[in-house]
């Protein structure tokens, strides 16, 4: 796997994290939530995105798929 692929893929996997934290739920709720297609689209555009400030990228995805405030404590 090339470094910029594994960075892709790391990016992702961070953000699906960070979002599960900030939204108090399961990393399988919301890989469920954003879909195989907007994961891949997050993926291909993850050099883009991991420019961007963190906060705004995970608001703005929260925001897109409508995704709840959950009740799971880490």
């Amino acid at each position: 796997m090339e470094k910029t692929e594994e960075n892709n893929l790391f990016f992702v996997c961070s953000l699906i994290e960070y979002i599960a934290r900030k939204t108090k739920n399961t990393k399988k709720y919301i890989v469920q939530k954003l879909g195989k297609d907007k994961i891949a689209k997050i993926y291909d555009l993850a050099e883009v995105y991991h420019s961007e400030n963190i906060d705004k990228v995970t608001y703005d995805l929260i925001q897109e798929v409508k995704i709840d405030e959950g009740k799971y404590v880490l």
